[in-house]
């Protein structure tokens, strides 16, 4: 033990300080890094390995993985384009184009999973940036910020939200309204909103791997895709099913989970030749797979090895009973944590820290609720923190430090903000 960690844990953090060190300042391959960091953890006394490749077997990466062959269908079926002019428009400044990206996109995931969100999305922002004469990267990482903080606005928009609520009710015998966190989360969406406004010339322009070719959306090889070689009927068919699968999954069924309604709508979008199976198997970018399964297998690890309690119990000691400072505590400690664990993985955690707070100083438990369901989803400062993020980091041709430019200021902001409003609607 040293610090009050053992070496397990010290492995973790030495292994995670590389990898994100070779990320930051080297060329190297985002998949080749966190494919190195599943072997390693394997191989190590941290965990086997099954519970270092987990990743692959999440919900989330599965999920990912499917939504690629809906997306498929919405591609080649001409629908992308069809969203670009019909939901996007025209914007003539580049501020106008990110207030016609951030808030329908913001609204819509306050009742749509942020990764579907963002998933969906991804494609028509690439499409909207090539008619936009803008650098993807110049809007993607507003898309996939956008995704998470309107997942804010009510219980069921993020698992955060959702898991505290629950958690909440289960400890009070209270059920908290679907609404209840929406008038903090206005706030702090604003803010978040005008932040990104007032400094987007931190957002990188970097070279994204899309190509054009005579002003129609082309693959990799420079061959024209979209409406050219489809009947209308299909367009309007691949909406219907994207529509379907989105309302199915918004009543949150467990005989129809997100994954489940994603798997029927990819064999429907096929089996209606949308798109054919070869190019449902084209479209699925196994880079992000591996990206995203690595980080889930490194949160794991965190986890596991005891390091993101070590971090909430030192910095809980430190409040010295003060109500105020428990909940800046928490607000901070999951601001960290959510950057390198799941935004869930970081409500659960901090939840019993936030109710024994609660009780041993004898104030309200909201408060403290709602300050934490705000700070497990500031997912702003690495590529690693949130699917969100995790989905524009290869179409942006982004950098790991990138996030962090505009990231770091924002999350301060958001918390800040999250802190105040909490403190002021919600009395202790």
């Amino acid at each position: 033990m040293l610090l009050g960690l053992s070496w397990s844990a010290w492995l973790v953090i030495v292994v995670a300080l590389i990898a994100f060190a070779v990320l930051a300042l080297t060329d190297v391959a985002p998949a080749w890094v966190f494919y190195l960091i599943m072997a390693v953890l394997s191989i190590s006394p941290v965990m086997g390995f099954e519970q270092a490749f987990a990743g692959f077997d999440s919900s989330s990466v599965l999920l990912v993985g499917v939504l690629f062959v809906v997306i498929a269908g919405l591609k080649y079926s001409g629908a992308l384009d069809w969203m670009v002019r019909h939901l996007m428009g025209q914007p003539r400044t580049y501020v106008r184009a990110l207030l016609r990206l951030m808030i329908p996109v913001t609204l819509l995931s306050s009742v749509m999973s942020n990764t579907t969100t963002t998933a969906l999305f991804r494609a028509v922002v690439q499409r909207w940036a090539v008619q936009l004469k803008i650098s993807p990267s110049k809007l993607l990482i507003p898309l996939a910020y956008a995704a998470t903080i309107g997942g804010l606005l009510t219980l069921i928009g993020t698992p955060p939200n959702l898991i505290i609520a629950s958690l909440y009710t289960a400890k009070t015998g209270i059920a908290l309204n679907l609404f209840a966190p929406l008038p903090v989360a206005v706030c702090c969406i604003v803010v978040d909103i005008l932040l990104v406004l007032a400094l987007r010339r931190f957002l990188p322009e970097r070279e994204c791997p899309q190509v054009t070719v005579s002003n129609r959306l082309c693959d990799e090889n420079g061959q024209e895709i979209g409406a050219l070689h489809q009947p209308q009927w299909r367009t309007y068919l691949s909406l219907g099913i994207l529509v379907a699968m989105l309302t199915v999954s918004a009543f949150n069924l467990k005989a129809f989970p997100l994954a489940s309604c994603a798997l029927v709508a990819g064999i429907l979008m096929v089996f209606f030749r949308c798109c054919t199976p070869a190019q449902a198997l084209q479209e699925v970018d196994w880079k992000v797979i591996i990206i995203f399964a690595g980080s889930v297998g490194l949160g794991a690890a965190v986890e596991v090895t005891g390091i993101g309690t070590a971090i909430v119990n030192l910095l809980v000691r430190c409040c010295d009973g003060n109500p105020m400072w428990v909940v800046v505590a928490i607000c901070l400690v999951a601001g960290l944590l959510t950057e390198f664990i799941s935004d869930t993985a970081c409500g659960a955690m901090l939840f019993p820290v936030a109710w024994q707070a609660s009780t041993t100083l004898g104030v309200n438990p909201l408060p403290l609720m709602i300050a934490l369901m705000m700070s497990a989803s500031s997912s702003f400062v690495t590529p690693i923190a949130t699917p969100p993020n995790m989905l524009v980091y290869q179409d942006g041709g982004y950098r790991f430090t990138d996030y962090a430019r505009l990231g770091l200021p924002m999350k301060v902001a958001h918390i800040a903000t999250a802190i105040m409003a909490t403190l002021l609607i919600y009395p202790m």
